[in-house]
């Protein structure tokens, strides 16, 4: 996944590589895989990546444009998502399903429970109509339904 920086035009992301002169050179980030959502206020960018130690995945966060990044909650990730009106993230995790990190806080809860628990691993795909604030999720599957939160 590729994605530019929402306040400096000449920064962008793609997988684990930045640049910071528009795309003439790239840098390998280490510890982050892929950043997966931004915003612009409050400035924020949000990776998935692995500790140091290579076995533990994390969410981390940045605040410069990449340089530099810190451990937000350790979760194995499929997708990520920021409202940046409300200051959370929505995570869908690998085997935990949807939940929620309210960035004031640090606090990670579940954010919605299907009847059938034994489906909430399934959700691997998250997103937000700003808009409107609804939320967004699907798992990865030809006849998936798409589920939407408020």
């Amino acid at each position: 996944m590729a994605m530019g920086d929402p306040l400096n035009p000449k920064v962008a992301f793609a997988g684990p590589y930045r640049t910071t002169d528009g795309g003439k050179t790239w840098t390998l980030m280490k510890q982050i895989t892929g950043v997966l959502t931004a915003s612009a206020k409050p400035y924020a960018l949000f990776a998935a990546g692995m500790l140091p130690d290579g076995k533990t995945p994390a969410i981390f966060q940045s605040t410069d444009a990449g340089a530099k990044w810190s451990v937000v909650v350790n979760a194995e990730v499929y997708d990520l998502a920021y409202d940046a009106g409300r200051d959370r993230l929505y995570i869908a995790q690998r085997e935990k399903g949807l939940a929620i990190w309210e960035r004031r806080t640090g606090k990670l809860s579940t954010l919605a429970v299907p009847k059938d628990q034994h489906q909430s691993w399934r959700i691997r795909s998250v997103a937000l109509d700003r808009s409107t604030r609804t939320l967004f999720t699907w798992p990865r599957t030809r006849t998936s339904t798409v589920r939407a939160f408020r």
